[in-house]
């Protein structure tokens, strides 16, 4: 004879209330994943931005130190705008590059935007875009204790992005001052002079 043995336990299934318990924490875990994920989304989207606007910045700034040191004339007096101009003999100047900023087109040299900088316009971009706010360049040294050769030999750019963009039904706007200071050709020629008077 068999013997049979009642085991209660075997054919036992979950009850609903482990079922319940295993969904819920099964929920909150997925959610806090989804959360997480989300958050480095947005996170990783606002730096991008942000580096986009740097990288506008640095290249703006490296287009006119580059262009300043080789000018023989750089004119910061009128608002909002750098001249710089260029000549091959001593006579009058042969050529001028003229910055200027337009504020949802960026920096424009002679009109035309710059070639080796990406500007992010409104009409390209409605969640993400920029607008130059301030532009323009002034004599480091100012006032009456210095020079007229100092003062025409160091000067600041000043450039100021204002950052807009979207994060779901918020629109975010974050500001963006730059500075560089540039010392022009008449920086070299000062200097040199001092050295002999000395």
């Amino acid at each position: 004879m068999f013997k049979t043995y009642k085991n209660d336990n075997f054919n036992k299934g979950f009850t609903l209330v482990e079922v319940l318990t295993a969904i819920l924490i099964s929920t909150v875990v997925v959610g806090g994943l989804m959360y997480i994920v989300g958050e480095a989304n947005v996170y990783l989207r606002k730096q991008m931005y942000r580096d986009n606007v740097n990288k506008y910045a640095l290249s703006v700034m490296d287009e006119i130190f580059k262009t300043s040191i080789n000018a023989n004339f750089i004119n910061v007096e009128a608002s909002s705008r750098i001249v710089c101009g260029f000549r091959t003999t001593d006579s009058e100047l042969d050529s001028l590059r003229i910055y200027q900023f337009r504020p949802n087109q960026g920096i424009l040299v002679n009109g035309k935007p710059l070639e080796n900088a990406r500007f992010h316009n409104k009409d390209d971009n409605k969640d993400y875009y920029m607008q130059i706010k301030e532009f323009r360049g002034r004599k480091t040294f100012q006032g009456q204790g210095f020079s007229t050769d100092l003062r025409d030999a160091v000067i600041d750019i000043l450039l100021g992005i204002e950052l807009h963009y979207t994060l779901g039904d918020r629109i975010i706007t974050e500001q963006f001052p730059f500075k560089k200071t540039i010392f022009t050709r008449k920086a070299a020629v000062y200097n040199a002079s001092k050295e002999i008077d000395e």
